[in-house]
């Protein structure tokens, strides 16, 4: 039997592993988008990719910021290729990174 989708199955864990977390964004493409916190917004990410890295940072946080963005997962991190913020349309990650920033070493909840 499978589980009902509720607003809480869109929150993406970063402490899961990179396979689980991009199962759950390729599951949600392309009309929810998963979704994390970050400083008080949710961004929907709808396309990512793993990303070989190994390092102690806690889960979530922000490892690269210029032209791409790189997050840590439990096992990993994935690169994000496309997402989403509030009032914006949907766009590539590069584009998104010309007008907006992500603190590097901020955490994504």
């Amino acid at each position: 039997m499978q589980k009902k989708i509720t607003k809480s199955t869109f929150n993406i864990d970063f402490s899961k592993t990179s396979e689980e977390i991009l199962n759950l964004i390729r599951g949600l493409d392309p009309y929810y988008g998963a979704r994390a916190k970050y400083k008080d917004e949710i961004i929907k990410i709808f396309k990512a990719y793993n990303y070989d890295y190994i390092g102690i940072e806690e889960p979530g946080t922000i490892l690269d910021n210029n032209k791409k963005l790189i997050i840590k997962t439990g096992d990993g991190a994935i690169s994000v290729e496309e997402l989403q913020i509030p009032g914006k349309k949907r766009m590539d990650i590069k584009s998104f990174l010309l007008g907006h920033n992500f603190d590097k070493n901020e955490r994504l909840g």
